[in-house]
């Protein structure tokens, strides 16, 4: 269930030293600066934030309303004034045509090559059966057109609408192969992996591979994995479903095929029945690539198991628990 968000701020916190203690102890206070915005209309969101080399952070805003989109802004932490980049609907080619606006940005900013790469996601839902669903259009309203891939120039501030996702589905989750000039993604609520090449603009749908995703009923639901894991070397790209088997994207080969050697389905992690919603299952959350040692590191959903992940053994290993400390003390989730 998603929590309500009031405040239409961006917030970015600091740890401050009280005295001569470290900001570790239990008396070091957490004090955060509060940037306005300025968007009424702001609502939760996910991810859409990212410190790029300009020294800025760019960050996107979402609506839930069918007729508001969400919002990319810019804050210089110099000045220290936020400033608007773009309308989504606008960005995405869509503004006034009377369809489900394009209510957010559920993917973080990945810089390539002098830009920053984004996608866009519905914000507007309606709820069936006690699930969240696609929003059933008002009256005068056309239903959601699909998610779009977008380029912002970080010189020009150039905004490029590079495509639309497969089944008019919103874009859950991207990544992108810098070297390589490829953008990955999985839509919602179906779960099609999809790809697009920058240099000849050719999109591709390579499957689904969570059943009927997160729209399905029964055994045909599936959480969509909220991850895609990029490696520089050979160009392969993982991600996981819910009962813990890990997908990997062949580069050399242009198509998916699971890892052999392991998976995630860790009793450290819980027990879960991947037919059933309100969790990730064994899914990962979060991934990240570390160069110094050619190994992936990711977070758990729910435990907040910290592991990692080895592409060319194909091994997993279950480090530390790196939830907060009142959780550790109670074995709680977060």
């Amino acid at each position: 269930m998603r929590a309500r968000v009031v405040a239409t701020a961006l917030v970015l916190a600091a740890v401050v030293r009280a005295g001569s203690e470290t900001a570790s102890t239990p008396s070091a206070r957490l004090i955060a600066r509060i940037y306005d915005s300025g968007f009424a209309d702001a609502h939760d969101t996910y991810n859409g934030i990212g410190a790029a080399s300009d020294g800025r952070i760019y960050y996107v805003l979402s609506s839930e309303r069918h007729d508001v989109a969400g919002q990319m802004f810019v804050l210089d932490p110099a000045s220290g004034r936020p400033r608007h980049v773009a309308d989504l609907d606008e960005a995405a080619g869509q503004k006034g045509r009377h369809v489900i606006a394009q209510g957010k940005s559920h993917v973080n900013f990945v810089e390539a090559g002098g830009k920053l790469y984004f996608a866009t996601h519905i914000g507007f839902y309606s709820i069936v059966d006690g699930m969240e669903t696609m929003g059933i259009p008002p009256a005068g309203f056309s239903r959601y057109p699909g998610g779009h891939l977008l380029s912002y120039d970080l010189a020009s501030g150039r905004i490029d609408d590079l495509a639309t996702a497969p089944e008019q589905e919103g874009i859950l989750t991207m990544n992108v192969d810098g070297r390589r000039h490829r953008i990955y993604a999985l839509t919602w609520p179906g779960g099609w992996f999809f790809r697009y090449d920058v240099a000849s603009r050719e999109v591709k749908t390579l499957g689904r591979f969570f059943e009927k995703g997160e729209n399905g009923k029964g055994a045909e639901y599936r959480t969509i994995c909220r991850s895609l894991a990029v490696d520089p070397d050979d160009g392969s790209v993982y991600f996981t479903r819910g009962e813990g088997t890990i997908f990997r994207y062949r580069y050399d080969r242009d198509a998916v095929e699971p890892v052999g050697g392991d998976d995630l389905k860790k009793d450290y992690f819980g027990q879960y029945d991947p037919a059933s919603p309100g969790h990730m299952a064994y899914n990962w959350r979060q991934t990240a690539y570390r160069a110094a040692d050619r190994l992936f590191y990711g977070v758990h959903g729910n435990s907040g198991y910290l592991f990692s992940f080895d592409p060319r053994a194909e091994r997993v290993e279950v480090l530390d628990r790196i939830t907060s400390e009142p959780s550790r003390r109670s074995g709680m989730f977060d």
